[in-house]
This record gives C-alpha cells, structure tokens and sequence, in this order.
C-alpha cells in the first residue's frame, strides 16, 4: 500500500470510531510550542474543568473533595490541587470501579482495559473516546518529532494473544492496510527471529516499535549471527513499556544503524513522556498533569520521587492524583529542541523479563501478564523462573479466590508454551516485596540474561 493509501485508511477509520484524533493531533502540535508560562494557565484550566466534572459526576470524588472541603468551582492556583490526596490502586479496589465511573456513561461503550504496572496487582480501568483520541494524538506527535508520517510503513514487535476474535481479525487486517506488520514478541525463539529479520528487510519499514526487551533481544541475535545490514529505511525505533539501559539503547542503534526513541505511558496515565531528536525525555505537559512525591511531600529537580499522573481527558474514569508506581528524576535543564516540556532525567523499575522454555524459545512476560490478571481471586503476583522449563508463581489470593484459578492460569499457560513448561504454585495471603527503591519485579527470571 502506498502510504497516500495507508493515511486514507487512518483517517477513515478514527472518523467511523467517533475520534477527532486530526484536529486534536494538530492541537498538540500547536501546544508543544507554548511557553512554561502558558502551559501553566493551560494546565490549570484543564485539570479545573476535569475537577468541575468529577466533583458533578463521580461519586467518589463528590465524597472526597466535600470530606476535605475543596471547592473545584473556586480552585484559583494549582497549589489548590495539590492539597488533594492521592489515589492508589487500592484505593480504587476498595471502593469499587462504579464509584469512580461517571454518571450517566454508558460502560458498554467504554473501552475495558487492564493496566501493566509494575507490581503485578493489574486494576481494571474504562477509558472514553475522548481519551482514546488524546492517546493517538500523542502517538501521532512521538513519531513525528523523527520525522516519521501517517501511512509510513512500520512494523510492531508486539504480543499477539492466541485465538483472535472476529472482531480482532478485523483490526488485523485494518492495521495491515495501514501500512502496519506485527511481529509475534510473545514467541522469540530462533526460528521466529531469523523470520523477523526477513521481514523487516524485505518490508523495509520507516519505523519499528515494541517491547524494549524484545527489541532488544532480536538485536542481540542479529548480533550473534552476523547479520547487521539490510536496515537502512530504519529511520527510528521506539522501545516502550520497559526501560533500556544505555548499553541496550547504543547495541540496538549500532545494529539497526537508527535512532533508539523511549517513550512512557501507562493505561492509567496514557501517554506520559515522550524522547525529542536531541534525545530528552520529556512530559508531555499538555496530555497530564505530572507529580514527583517522597513520603508524601513534593520533590523537584535532581531528586528521586514516585510519579504521581492526573490524565487531563479520561472523563468516563477520572484518575485524580493517581499513584504511578514507578521512580523517577526531574532535570533542572533545559533542552535545545526549544519545548518548555520539562525532562525526565532518570526512570526507574518498569522491567518485564523474558521466561525460557526447556527447547530455549523466549516467551515475553508481558504473556504471562496477561494470563494471571485474568484470573478471579488473585489480588497480586509474582512469578519466578531459576531453571529453563520450570516457573513458580506465587499468587496473593482474596476473598474470591478459588482453587480452580490456578487450574484455569495453568491450562492457558500450557497452551501458550504447548505443555512445556512446568507451573508451580504458592499460595500466600500477602506478597513481601523484593524492593528497588519503592517498587518489585513481578515477573523475573534468573536464567534469561544467559540468552541475551
């Protein structure tokens, strides 16, 4: 498909979902101009109006800000704001999903979704096309700070769950008019990567996004096995939902001949945090509201805080003062692409490892993420691997908990490692946190980096 084509299909298909995405696409990229004094007036006004609604239109958050008599109606600066409490993940669990939907939404209409994190306790969130929208707007401006267009050919290095609804084999073929090819991440084993590299030579794709460690992992064995050309229409890789180290990030570069882009987002959060071309990571200021906190108090520049996100277009589920889990360093400098975005120095404890099956194939974590948080009854977990072809998963299980969950974890998991992986179980009322900094790994393996 000619990306003339691809683009048509885009814009086609946001209008037939009721998104603006092209009028709020070229919004940001009128905001991510503004200075830090209008983006300060900008802020204010959009986290007062999701104030305004919430208050009106969600009960939880009705009973809060009368509990501690803040008034959004009379909000005059931020620092009003910022004398709400914060939101936890528990929080939400306590008191129920229905209390932080808005009045009169329809959830049917919503989409359902459940979060990443870091701590392997996923919560189930509801996000409205208003935030769906924002969400591909910011997309839309990451990739195009690298010069990367609507309808350019790229390739996803991404999970593909098994047994694709009729409505999933659509989207599939949607995005494949796109101009859009995706690579199966939850199935790296040698044969699939010697296809990959194929691929990406034969398709020679403007981009390549995904998992970082999966991205990273194909590098290595394109390393490995001498293959390192053939990748010149590369112009940019965008690695997500873990951290790069900045050997990992220079092996790639080197391999792939390209630019290695980070970008940070949550599904609570959305788009948090986006790397410009002189390689800053900055906040995306005019999506959400960004806090550092330590023992409950603002920290600023050079020091090490838990972000705290308010997502200014979620209004179907407003996530106030929303407790991230993950660490992270504010830069005091500024940055030569000129945007008043402040940057985020140093971002620490998101990081999924890959599990190994006894034949050496590397399925990534994010699968088995996805599997457990299904499950009814578990509040948290933590999965562990020490040998090639055995994992234990310790499960904290409440109230609802059953036996037959963990029957139900260990028949999906079967069927993605085709029996060959061996599943032990622990049972526990809590996890203890194996802490780094503030945070634990939930999926580890101490095998893995023998692959690498």
């Amino acid at each position: 498909m000619t990306p003339l084509f691809s683009k048509a299909v885009f814009y086609l298909y946001e209008t037939l979902q009721g998104r603006d995405t092209m009028n709020q696409y070229r919004h940001f990229l009128e905001t991510q101009w503004y200075t830090k004094e209008r983006l300060q007036v900008y802020q204010f006004y959009k986290l007062k109006s999701l104030l305004e609604h919430a208050y009106k239109n969600v009960a939880y958050y009705a009973e809060l800000f009368d509990k501690h008599g803040f008034n959004p109606y009379i909000m005059n600066s931020l620092s009003d704001f910022k004398k709400l409490p914060f939101l936890t993940k528990k929080i939400i669990r306590d008191n129920g999903i229905d209390r932080f939907i808005a009045r009169g939404t329809d959830k049917n209409k919503l989409l359902k979704v459940k979060t990443g994190g870091s701590t392997g306790d996923p919560l189930v969130l509801y996000l409205c096309d208003k935030r769906r929208t924002a969400d591909m707007a910011a997309k839309l401006r990451m990739v195009s700070w690298q010069g990367i267009d609507i309808g350019d050919k790229r390739i996803r290095l991404r999970g593909i769950p098994a047994g694709l609804s009729f409505k999933g084999r659509v989207n599939t073929f949607l995005i494949y008019l796109m101009n859009i090819r995706v690579l199966n991440a939850f199935d790296m084993s040698e044969k699939n990567m010697e296809r990959y590299v194929e691929v990406i030579k034969r398709y020679k794709p403007k981009i390549l996004t995904g998992y970082a460690n999966a991205i990273y992992l194909l590098a290595k064995f394109i390393e490995k096995k001498g293959v390192a050309s053939g990748y010149s229409s590369l112009k940019s890789i965008f690695a997500g939902a873990e951290g790069l180290s900045d050997r990992q990030k220079d092996i790639i570069a080197n391999i792939f001949n390209c630019s290695v882009i980070s970008d940070y987002g949550s599904m609570e959060g959305g788009s948090i945090a986006t790397e410009c071309p002189q390689g800053n990571l900055h906040i995306a200021s005019d999506n959400v509201f960004l806090e550092l906190v330590r023992e409950e108090k603002e920290v600023f520049f050079e020091e090490e805080g838990e972000v705290v996100v308010t997502n200014f277009y979620n209004y179907a589920m407003p996530l106030i003062r929303y407790k991230q889990d993950d660490i992270a360093v504010l830069s005091g400098a500024g940055c030569p692409c000129q945007r008043e975005f402040p940057v985020i120095k140093r971002l620490k404890g998101r990081k999924l490892d890959f599990i190994i099956s006894p034949d050496g194939r590397m399925i990534h974590g994010v699968a088995f993420k996805d599997i457990i948080s299904e499950a009814r009854g578990v509040e948290c977990f933590r999965l562990v691997q020490k040998e090639a072809g055995r994992i234990t998963i310790t499960l904290e299980k409440n109230e609802h908990f059953s036996p037959e969950a963990a029957d139900e974890i260990k028949k999906k998991i079967d069927n993605l490692c085709e029996k060959k992986l061996e599943v032990d179980f622990i049972l526990t009322d809590k996890i203890e946190s194996s802490h780094e900094g503030t945070k634990y790994k939930y999926i580890v393996s101490e095998i893995a980096g023998n692959y690498f």
